[in-house]
């Protein structure tokens, strides 16, 4: 596996988190980690932005490459990983509060994403895997039933986050109960009675996730989960699709990751056919291709055998990697302008690629997810709020905010300047 340059760190660091380092790509990390060239501050903020330093600090010490790190360096992921190891003994906690209460009530429930991989152990590492909530999929006749079980566990329902969006479609409307916290702990809960929503719900239909379930044993209960081959769809379609990332090029390190060690655990019994016409069934083709990709070649995942590999995806990969790399450099500060000239030009010109390609695509996300109706007679009223949506003032000032091209220009001008 070649190894990315130093300058490149979203590169960088998917290298240091794929479970699919040989031997070789080991020691020719260790050699550059040796040669002190590294800006250590950069990839560590680049790594809390993807919200995977406990997964790196456990990937370092696997590959024998912690040591070779700064000595405060080794002390703060080593903290940061045994506080996530705390944080995820509550969770894991709660699972089994709220499973045991499902039980008894006979109501059934499918754990999604984080909560999934602290059941079935992914990462053989408590601590590797950070979890903002947990992701509980019922059936719509038994949510108002488990918000009360909720309710009555001391969880407090916190505000809609879809009100906004209420009037705009009927498709993408909210997939999921407002969440739930638990005070005093880090434990939110989101009941979902649909899968994903928009693009990315017909993609993972909610009829298919209950047909395609299967039952682990986990500490003494029996909590369901996707199947593998449907874990890697919803990977791929959750974030990418359902939250853009995938036009806005900022692709989570921590789902990609995700992705490969799926693959690592289940590859024998993953269809991979499937996973593909899932996607290229409804307009995807693109994106499952793109994600695969990269998970190929930023993490050195084989490249399945069943699926047929198309060249003119090195764009993509390019513009994502590229993206990655200079969002954290532009957030954190911690990079200087370099002190070439052609290579400040190229960073801003990534930028503003980046921007144009997002804007570019953004009306036809929006065509697919916001305003999509179901049949041709309703086109003429997905056209309706189609417009509805860019004309409304709110989402018209967001398009066309011209105090923030103002505000972009200025720093576009103090980057292509040659740095003090």
């Amino acid at each position: 596996m070649k190894i990315p340059s130093f300058k490149n760190q979203y590169a960088l660091l998917a290298i240091f988190l794929t479970p699919w380092k040989d031997a070789e790509t080991i020691e020719a990390l260790a050699d550059a980690i040796q040669q002190g060239d590294e800006d250590w501050g950069s990839l560590l903020y680049m790594a809390n932005l993807h919200f995977c330093s406990p997964l790196w600090f456990v990937r370092l010490r696997e590959d024998g490459l912690l040591p070779l790190l700064p000595n405060d360096l080794q002390t703060y992921l080593h903290h940061l990983h045994q506080a996530n190891i705390e944080r995820n003994e509550v969770f894991q906690f709660a699972i089994k509060e709220i499973y045991s209460n499902l039980k008894d009530l006979e109501i059934p429930a499918i754990l999604l994403k984080g909560g999934a991989t602290l059941c079935d152990n992914l990462y053989e590492d408590q601590g590797a895997r950070m979890i903002a909530d947990l992701d509980l999929l019922v059936k719509p006749q038994h949510t108002e039933l488990v918000r009360k079980l909720l309710l009555q566990l001391g969880y407090e329902e916190q505000p809609d986050c879809f009100t906004g969006f209420r009037g705009y479609f009927n498709t993408y409307t909210a997939h999921h109960m407002p969440r739930q916290l638990k005070p005093g702990t880090p434990v939110a809960v989101e009941i979902h009675f649909q899968t994903a929503l928009g693009q990315a719900g017909r993609v993972m239909q909610t009829d298919l996730s209950w047909k395609h379930k299967e039952i682990i044993t986990w500490e003494g209960l029996n909590p369901s989960v996707l199947i593998p081959t449907y874990r890697l769809i919803h990977n791929t379609v959750h974030s990418p699709v359902q939250d853009k990332t995938f036009i806005t090029s900022i692709i989570s390190l921590r789902d990609l990751a995700e992705f490969t060690y799926l693959v690592r655990r289940y590859e024998s019994v993953i269809n991979w056919r499937e996973w593909l016409e899932k996607g290229s069934n409804h307009g995807l083709d693109r994106e499952f291709r793109v994600y695969l990709t990269l998970a190929h070649r930023l993490m050195g995942m084989p490249f399945p055998k069943d699926v047929p590999k198309i060249y003119f995806l090195g764009f993509h990969v390019t513009r994502i990697s590229n993206a990655g790399n200079n969002r954290a450099n532009y957030l954190s500060g911690c990079v200087r302008p370099s002190e070439n000239a052609n290579e400040r030009i190229g960073s801003v010109a990534i930028r503003i690629l980046i921007m144009v390609y997002y804007r570019l695509n953004n009306p036809a996300w929006v065509w697919q997810n916001f305003c999509y109706k179901e049949g041709i007679r309703n086109i003429p009223i997905r056209f309706f709020y189609l417009l509805k949506f860019f004309v409304k003032r709110t989402n018209l000032k967001k398009t066309f905010n011209i105090n923030n091209l103002l505000s972009k220009s200025k720093k576009t001008l103090f980057l292509l300047k040659k740095p003090n």
